[in-house]
This record gives structure tokens, sequence and C-alpha cells, in this order.
């Protein structure tokens, strides 16, 4: 009977992981990004932006830059709140669709074709 030592275990575990997040396309920064669907007014003047997450991982507090029309620099605003599949969540990560709840933001400013990130 053959015997995986456990150095083999560790370095087994790292290639795993290293493979999966390779094959997950995820940012090698781990910067956050998220691609606009939908754009609409929410309760209390927030501004509610709709999308799915394509790299890294976003929580409530996070700062992240919201492009707006006519201005070349995005907006930078604290995340409120986060909704995936109906429930509120303190965070979410690459695939998830979410709703981003954001202040400081006019909605109809918000492009809705465009890319909520962790970078301004």
């Amino acid at each position: 009977m053959n015997f995986i030592r456990p150095a083999g275990i560790l370095l087994a575990t790292a290639f795993l992981t290293l493979s999966t997040n390779l094959l997950a396309g995820d940012s090698k920064d781990g910067s956050f990004e998220l691609i606009i669907d939908d754009v609409t007014a929410a309760t209390e003047g927030a501004t509610l932006i709709l999308g799915r997450i394509e790299s890294g991982t976003v929580a409530v507090g996070d700062t992240v830059c919201v492009p707006v029309y006519g201005q070349d620099t995005p907006i930078s605003t604290p995340v409120d709140a986060i909704n995936h599949e109906t429930m509120k969540v303190e965070s979410a990560e690459k695939g998830w669709r979410v709703e981003l709840f954001v202040k400081g933001v006019e909605t109809d400013k918000v492009k809705g074709d465009g890319r909520v990130t962790s970078d301004c």
C-alpha cells in the first residue's frame, strides 16, 4: 500500500486551489468587477445596481467605483447592502447575480452598460 505523505497532501491542495482559480478566470489581483444589467431607484435615496459578479468579491461597506454618464472618472461610493436570490447577504463572490445598494449616485446617471469595479 502506498501512503501519501503530508507534504504531498499540501502540494496537491495548493495545486487544486491554483487550478480552480485559473480556470474560474479570477483576476490576478483579486479585484472586484460586476457587469451592470439594470439600474433602478431604491428606497431612502439609494440606487440599486443589478448585475453578475465577473471577478473578485464584494462586501457591505466595501468602496466600489460606479461608472456615470458625462464623467470619465467613476464615482467612488460604499456598498450599503447586498441582495442575492432575494436574501440580504454580507458579501458576494464571482458568478453570483446580486443587487448592490449604493448612495451618492444618481440612478439615471449610472451607465447601464458599464461595470462596477473596486479600482477607481
